[in-house]
């Protein structure tokens, strides 16, 4: 696979010392007459430009700037049926073709005026000053912003374009000790490489010509992964229906382990250690999609399953449960960054206040943790113990199934929800699901061919 990110990297690169345009003499001056610059060719970030050009700092180029801020969470006033989009670092995710065009929050005009979030207009450029430092947008409508942005207009000898390239070029660390950011003198304070206004013009075209050639490898990247999902799928599906491996009588019997299994769970109940559970119907027919193995066994997801939990969300209006808390909070949001099919960490994180005072639990490294809603058919495990919201619900299974096998099965599950509002399945639907049973040998031995496959396909 072509790394086409990196590419975008050296070609702004080149772009920034003039080696991909043209310079002619009858583009005139660099920076207009009369605009007051600072001294930056001996920054230590200076590399060599045309001689047309001119070394700047930031602050050379901006005509206005302003920050955000948050109103307070504990008036409502300031929060229900908000009208005015608020933008926050986790909006830049969503964003298209470096625009934010909609935010995750809204305010009202109440809680603007009583806040020091400041609205911004399309003429801006928006910058990440916290947290995801480097990144840069622009908005396609006017929007308020918060404490972690800053929004830049710049002088008319200045493409929007230009800048925005520029800046994806830039490394940008944070010196905070415990979320990272830069400060507004160090941004203002950053070498800023300067063409003429029409040589400007024409790196923008270069640039899109050469990034529109980029998206066309993207988009065929895209496809190939894609058929790559689809023969992993099959994979799978072979796997889970013991085509892949072949069955040894050593191995016994699934009916067997589960009868094992049975009596250990007997004598949890027994002792009060686990509560009984309501048994579920016998299997139908209806109910079986394919044919397995003879001493494998169809089954239910609570069979397979010692314990399980839901979550909450402790109250936003709270700031004791938010403020400077430590425990990671997972929702469905976490699951696009799960790393190797693990969550290490999350967005939000709750205090202990905020745990014991709400409905949220506690996932640990024994669990596996499934989305309910939105996010149907999502399955993760955590790194690290952390809290989970009402849309997950985290479970431990017992001994009958591993940990890998399980989860090979339910990522080929289709499951839709049938929610009105916000898809979603219910515990009942998800523990009476059936679920092909081997023998626990047999589980090892498909998990390793499964992973031994799919080394040779992504090598």
């Amino acid at each position: 696979m072509i790394d086409t990110a990196a590419l975008r990297i050296k070609i702004l690169k080149q772009a920034m010392s003039g080696n991909l345009s043209e310079q002619k003499k009858e583009d005139g001056e660099a920076v207009p007459k009369g605009i007051v610059i600072s001294d930056s060719s001996t920054d230590e970030n200076a590399y060599v430009i045309p001689s047309s050009w001119r070394w700047v700092r930031v602050k050379d180029v901006v005509a206005k700037d302003v920050g955000g801020g948050t109103p307070s969470k504990v008036v409502p006033e300031y929060w229900d049926n908000g009208d005015i989009s608020w933008a926050t670092v986790k909006d830049f995710s969503n964003s298209e073709n470096g625009y934010i065009n909609e935010t995750i929050d809204h305010i009202t005009q109440e809680g603007l005026e009583n806040s020091s979030a400041n609205m911004v207009d399309e003429e801006a450029i928006v910058v990440c000053m916290r947290m995801a430092l480097g990144k840069i947008v622009r908005v396609s409508k006017p929007m308020a912003i918060n404490q972690d942005l800053r929004a830049l207009w710049l002088k008319k000898f200045v493409e929007q374009d230009y800048f925005v390239y520029f800046y994806k070029t830039l490394k940008v660390e944070g010196r905070g000790t415990t979320v990272a950011g830069i400060k507004k003198d160090e941004l203002m304070n950053y070498a800023f490489p300067v063409p003429p206004v029409k040589e400007q013009r024409r790196i923008i075209e270069k640039v899109n010509s050469i990034f529109n050639l980029l998206d066309i490898i993207d988009a065929m990247q895209q496809q190939y992964s894609a058929d790559l999902e689809i023969l992993k799928s099959k994979i799978i599906d072979a796997g889970i229906q013991g085509k892949l491996t072949e069955q040894l009588p050593e191995d016994g019997t699934a009916e067997e382990l589960l009868e094992q299994i049975a009596k250990e769970k007997k004598q949890l109940i027994k002792e009060k250690k686990i509560k009984a559970t309501k048994a579920l119907p016998e299997i139908t027919e209806d109910e079986i999609p394919f044919e397995i193995p003879d001493n494998w066994k169809w089954v239910r997801i609570q069979e397979l399953i010692e314990k399980d939990l839901g979550g909450g969300t402790p109250s936003k209006a709270v700031p004791e449960y938010w403020d400077n808390g430590n425990i990671p909070w997972a929702s469905v949001k976490d699951f696009s960054a799960a790393e190797g099919g693990y969550l290490v960490d999350t967005i939000d994180h709750i205090t202990q206040e905020g745990l014991e005072n709400s409905s949220a639990n506690l996932a640990d490294e024994k669990s596996i943790v499934i989305c309910m809603r939105m996010g149907l058919g999502k399955i993760a495990r955590v790194a690290k113990p952390m809290a989970i919201n009402q849309d997950l619900r985290a479970i431990w299974l017992n001994k009958a199934v591993l940990e890998d096998y399980f989860v090979l099965f339910y990522s080929t599950l289709r499951i839709e929800g049938r929610g009105m509002t916000v898809a979603g399945i219910r515990k009942d639907e998800l523990m009476s699901m059936v679920f092909p049973l081997p023998p626990i040998s047999e589980q090892k031995r498909i998990v390793e061919k499964i992973q031994q496959v799919m080394s040779s396909i992504y090598c």
